[in-house]
């Protein structure tokens, strides 16, 4: 099919959830002594695979709300912007909010795996993973709709870009 949006707001979620990251970015900052956001706030909420195992499971969740620098955050929150914003009109926003959800928490569970395999210790912050899932989601539903990435003027359909995001990410495991 493919995708008209609507002029409704029908992206509240989205909203809230672009605005919940950037308040947390900010806290990240505000209470960071190093450049590279690893303590403060961070170091509660990233998904440390160690403490994850040792019981605290709410950073299954929590490190989606964080980011490790500007770029990712505004790279994350764009993904979350022009995709989001599909699903939560066709689904409605209870229904966006359970596959944010659910998507951060499986991707983070698939990532505690990952590091129980490698003997990786190294923490994971970022909305990547339920991003991930919403663009996944939006090519299985308008695989033809145009994508314009930034600073190239010719359309890639969203299936393509998927594809793309997919193969990259198997490859970097």
């Amino acid at each position: 099919g493919s995708y008209r949006p609507t002029t409704s707001s029908g992206d509240t979620v989205i909203k809230y959830t672009i605005g919940l990251c950037v308040a947390v970015f900010f806290l990240q900052n505000m209470t960071a002594t190093t450049p590279a956001l690893t303590d403060g706030i961070s170091a509660v909420l990233n998904l440390d695979p160690l403490a994850f195992r040792y019981g605290q499971f709410w950073r299954v969740l929590t490190y989606g709300v964080c980011h490790g620098g500007i770029g990712h955050l505004f790279f994350n929150m764009i993904g979350l912007w022009c995709f989001g914003r599909v699903i939560e009109q066709l689904f409605g926003s209870r229904e966006t909010t359970a596959f944010l959800v659910v998507s951060t928490i499986f991707s983070g569970l698939i990532y505690v795996i990952a590091a129980g395999l490698t003997n990786s210790m190294t923490p994971a912050v970022g909305a990547s993973g339920g991003i991930f899932a919403v663009v996944v989601l939006t090519a299985f539903l308008y695989p033809r709709m145009p994508v314009y990435l930034m600073f190239i003027s010719i359309p890639i359909q969203l299936r393509f870009l998927a594809a793309f995001f997919i193969g990259y990410d198997l490859l970097s495991v």
